[in-house]
C-alpha cells in the first residue's frame, strides 16, 4: 500500500461509537504508514445508552466513559473542537481548549461527529430545558433533582413545593421514556430522606406529541405495554401533547393548557453541528447525505457515518436511523471501503439488517424487539442490562458498572448535591407574551439583555407605558455605585421575549476584569440607574408627569443633506451640540455630532461629500408627544447629545437633549427630590 510523498492521513472527526470503532478497524485494515487521527471535543467515548442511569445515580459517571486512547493502539488523538473543513484544500481547522487554532491536512476525512442539541424548535426550551446528550448533562439532571427537593424543604407553602417537585420530560422516544422511567424511580428513592415534605407527592410528566410513546418500536403492543407500566407507577404520560412555548415556570401546550414545573428536560431537537452546517455539504434534516458506500455526495475524499450521516441502507432501501448499532456496522464497512480505496478494489454499499431495539423504563422493567421477537417486563429489562454490559468497552468499565448495579440494589439512593457557582453566572430566559419579568419593588438582582422580542416598562401609578424596549436594549440592575436595591418600574414581555441574564456578581467581575471595557460596563450601569431615577422623579410630580417633549424641546439646528460636510464645522465650533440633517422637504435624513465628524475623518472622506454620507442613521427620532421618561430613555440608550423631535411624521420641529431633560426637573416646584 503506497503512500504519497507527504504521507497518508485519515482524519476522523468525532470520538463516539462510530469514530472509535472506525479507528480500531482502520488499525487492522490499513498499513502502519497510513496515519490515523481522531479529532474530538472530548477525549473519551460516552456509552450513551446508560446516560439515563447516570442521571438517576444508578451508575457512576466515570463508569460510562472510556478514554479514546485506551481503545486504540496507534491512533493519534486531539481533544479539540472542529471549526471548519476545506474539501478542496483537504484541511481541517480545529480549536484547542485554550483557544489556539490549528489546521491539519487529510488524505481522507470521515465525519463521525454525531448530532448537536438544538432545542430552538420550541420557543424557550433552549433557555429552560436540560438536554441529555453528554455525561455532564446526565450528572446535572441528577444534581438538579436533589436541588429541587432542597428548595421544596425551604419553600413557604405546599403549592410551591408541588411545583418544585414536578419534573417534566418533553419527548416520548427512547431517550425521553428511559430518562422518565429512571428519574421516577430516583425520585421515589430520594423522597423518604425529606421527611418535612413527605406529605407532598412529587410528579413526573412525560409529554409526547405523537399518539404513542416509543414510536421507534415496530410492535405497537410494546409501546402500549410501556405506557401502561409507566402510568400504573404514577408517571403522568400525555399523548398528543404538542408543546407550544416554554417559560421559566411552565410549559404551554398547543391546547392552551399550562403545565407548571420545577425541572424541565428536553429530549428532542437534534441538528447538525455548527461546522457541518457551515460546510456547504449536502444536508437533509440535519444529517449529511451520502452515497450507498458512505461517501458524502459530490465528494471523493469525504465520508460520513453515524448519527450525522444520512446513509441509505441497501438491505431495505430505507435511511439508516441514528442508533449505536448502525454506527458500529457503518464503521466496519467504511474501514473495508477505505482499504478498498488504497488497494484499488471495488467499494461495498452499506447493508445491514437491524437486530432489534431495547429500552429500560425503570423499576426492573423494559421492552425489547430482537429479530422480530417481542419481550417485555423483567425479561426485557434483564436482557437490556446483559446486552449493554457485554457491549461496554474495557473490562474495567464492565466491572465498574456491575458493582454500581449491585450497590444500587443494596444501599439507599445517594442524595448528595454538588453545588455549582450559582451567583456568578450568565444564563438565558424566555418569557411568554404578557408574562411579568419583574415588578416594581422587587429586589434588583439581575441585568437583562434583550436578544429578541420586546419588553414593556410601566409603573402601576401611571396609565401609559414608560418605555418599550427592543433587541439590544437592557434593563434591570447594574454595577453603578449606590445602585438601587429595588426596581422602580414593572417590566413585562409585550411579545415573546428572549433575554440573556447576568447577576450583579458577574457584572462586577466583568467590570473589574475587562480592561478597557470596564468603562463601558460602568457607563451602561450609570445610564440605567440614571434613567430609573429620572423616571421615578418625574412620576412623583403631577406637573412633570403631564409634560411632553413639545413642552421642553428647543429650536432645531439643521443642515441640508446635500451640503458638503465641511459646512457642519462652523455651527459645531460655534457651540451647537449636534445637527439634524434634513432633506429638501424638511424630512429627517440623519444626525451629525462630533463623533460623526471624527468618523468621517477616519474614513478619509473628502470634505465636499454631502452630509447624508456623514450623518448617522438609526433609532434617533422623538415625537413631540413622547413623555419625558420615554424621551430620556431613548436619549440615554442612543449615546447621543441631542435627538431630533418630529411632529409625528418626519418633519423636524425641535431638538431634545440632557440639558432639556434635567432642566424640566428644576422648572416644576420641588416636590421632586433625589434619592439619597
Amino acid at each position: 500500500m503506497a503512500s504519497d510523498a507527504d504521507g497518508e492521513r485519515v482524519v476522523i472527526v468525532g470520538g463516539g461509537f462510530a469514530g472509535v470503532t472506525l479507528a480500531q478497524q482502520l488499525e487492522r485494515a490499513l498499513d502502519d504508514e497510513v496515519e490515523i487521527l481522531v479529532v474530538s471535543k472530548d477525549n473519551h467515548l460516552v456509552f450513551t445508552p446508560m446516560l439515563p442511569e447516570v442521571a438517576a445515580r444508578t451508575i457512576s459517571p466515570l463508569h460510562v466513559v472510556v478514554p479514546g486512547r485506551e481503545t486504540t493502539r496507534r491512533t493519534q488523538w486531539v481533544a479539540a473542537e472542529v471549526t471548519g473543513i476545506d474539501s478542496q484544500a483537504r484541511t481541517v481547522e480545529y480549536e484547542l481548549a485554550d483557544g489556539r487554532a490549528h489546521t491539519t491536512r487529510f488524505s481522507h476525512l470521515v465525519l463521525a461527529c454525531g448530532l448537536g442539541v438544538n432545542l430552538a424548535a420550541v420557543p424557550g426550551l433552549a433557555a429552560h430545558g436540560l438536554p441529555i446528550k453528554s455525561i455532564s448533562d446526565a450528572f446535572t439532571i441528577g444534581n438538579e433533582v436533589i436541588a429541587r427537593f432542597e428548595q421544596a424543604v425551604a419553600a413557604d407553602d405546599d403549592a410551591r413545593r408541588r411545583e418544585l417537585l414536578t419534573v417534566v420530560v418533553i419527548g416520548g422516544g427512547f431517550s425521553g421514556v428511559e430518562v422518565a422511567g429512571h428519574l421516577f424511580d430516583f425520585i421515589q428513592n430520594v423522597r423518604p430522606f425529606y421527611r418535612q415534605i413527605r406529605h407532598v407527592v412529587p410528579r413526573l410528566v412525560l409529554l409526547q406529541g405523537g399518539d404513542r410513546i416509543l414510536p421507534e418500536l415496530q410492535h405497537e403492543s410494546l409501546s402500549a405495554y410501556a405506557l401502561r407500566k409507566l402510568t400504573r407507577r404514577g408517571v403522568d404520560v400525555r399523548l398528543g401533547a404538542r408543546v407550544q412555548e416554554v417559560t421559566g415556570e411552565s410549559v404551554t401546550l398547543r391546547s392552551g393548557e399550562r403545565v407548571r414545573y420545577g425541572l424541565l428536560i428536553g429530549t428532542l431537537g437534534n441538528d447538525a453541528l455548527p461546522f457541518v452546517g457551515r460546510s456547504a455539504l449536502p444536508i437533509e434534516r440535519g444529517r449529511v447525505r451520502t452515497t450507498p458506500d458512505m461517501r458524502v455526495e459530490g465528494q471523493e475524499r469525504l465520508w460520513a457515518i453515524g448519527d450525522c450521516a444520512r446513509i441509505p441502507n441497501a438491505h431495505d432501501g430505507t435511511i439508516c436511523p441514528p442508533t449505536a448499532q448502525f454506527a458500529l456496522r457503518q464503521a466496519r464497512q467504511l474501514a473495508r471501503n477505505l482499504r478498498g480505496v488504497y488497494g484499488h478494489e471495488p467499494l461495498g454499499a452499506f447493508r445491514y439488517r437491524p437486530q432489534g431495539l431495547l429500552a429500560s423504563i425503570g423499576q426492573r422493567t423494559g421492552v425489547a424487539e430482537i429479530y422480530g421477537m417481542r419481550f417485555s417486563g423483567f425479561p426485557a429489562w434483564f436482557l437490556w442490562r446483559g446486552v449493554y454490559l457485554a457491549k461496554m468497552p474495557t473490562i474495567a468499565r464492565k466491572v465498574g458498572v456491575a458493582v454500581d448495579w449491585a450497590m444500587d440494589a443494596l444501599f439507599p439512593a445517594n442524595t448528595v448535591r454538588i453545588a455549582g457557582d450559582e451567583l456568578g453566572r450568565i444564563r438565558r430566559q424566555h418569557f411568554a407574551q404578557g408574562e411579568i419579568v419583574y415588578r416594581q419593588g422587587d429586589a434588583a438582582r439581575w441585568l437583562y439583555l434583550i436578544e429578541s422580542g420586546t419588553a414593556l416598562v410601566a409603573r402601576p401609578d401611571v396609565a401609559e407605558p414608560v418605555a418599550t424596549l427592543r433587541e439590544g436594549d437592557y434593563f434591570g440592575t447594574s454595577t453603578a455605585r449606590g445602585a438601587r436595591r429595588a426596581h422602580a418600574t414593572t417590566v413585562s414581555a409585550s411579545s415573546p421575549l428572549d433575554v440573556v441574564v447576568l447577576d450583579r456578581a458577574t457584572l462586577e467581575h466583568m467590570s473589574r476584569s475587562l480592561g478597557v471595557a470596564n468603562r463601558e460596563v460602568r457607563r451602561s450601569g450609570v445610564i440605567h440607574e440614571a434613567w430609573e431615577t429620572y423616571t421615578e422623579a418625574v412620576h412623583r410630580s403631577p406637573g412633570l408627569a403631564r409634560l411632553r417633549v413639545r413642552d421642553v424641546m428647543v429650536t432645531p439646528r439643521t443642515i441640508a443633506a446635500t451640503e458638503p460636510w465641511r459646512a457642519a464645522l462652523a455651527p459645531l465650533a460655534a457651540g451647537a451640540m449636534a445637527l439634524a440633517v434634513v432633506e429638501a422637504d424638511g424630512t429627517l435624513s440623519g444626525y451629525c455630532g462630533r463623533e460623526e465628524l471624527t468618523t468621517a475623518i477616519g474614513r478619509g472622506l473628502p470634505f465636499d461629500k454631502p452630509m447624508r454620507e456623514v450623518a448617522a442613521t438609526g433609532p434617533m427620532i422623538l415625537s413631540v408627544d413622547h413623555s419625558l421618561p420615554v424621551a430620556m430613555g431613548h436619549l440615554l440608550r442612543s449615546g447621543r447629545d441631542l435627538l431630533a423631535v418630529t411632529d409625528g411624521g418626519h418633519q423636524v420641529v425641535g431638538m431634545f437633549g440632557l440639558l432639556e431633560a434635567v432642566g424640566a426637573l428644576t422648572s416644576v416646584d420641588a416636590e421632586v427630590v433625589h434619592d439619597p
